[in-house]
């Protein structure tokens, strides 16, 4: 049995290790694409807001533009017919 290694062996072993950087490099992409998906930012009065914040707003606003609506009527007819 010879006491070194052969160049084959260590060239094989270089490649394997190449091929494995490779694809764990590929993995720690792909993780970081799942993992952080920055949000578009929209500017509002000079303030940056993400699109979730401002969907929140105009839902909520347009909500509470209708309950304040039904509300008002339903007092009035409350008030009129109690």
């Amino acid at each position: 049995m010879p006491r070194g290694i052969s160049i084959a062996n260590v060239i094989d072993e270089h490649n394997n290790l190449l091929a494995e950087y490779n694809l764990l490099e590929k993995e720690n992409k792909n993780l970081k694409d799942k993992l952080y998906k920055p949000e578009q930012t929209v500017i509002i009065n000079g303030e940056y807001e993400t699109k979730r914040d401002v969907y929140a707003w105009k839902h909520g606003f347009v909500v509470g533009f209708f309950a304040s609506f039904i509300g008002n009527y339903l007092g009035i007819y409350l008030s009129s017919y109690l």
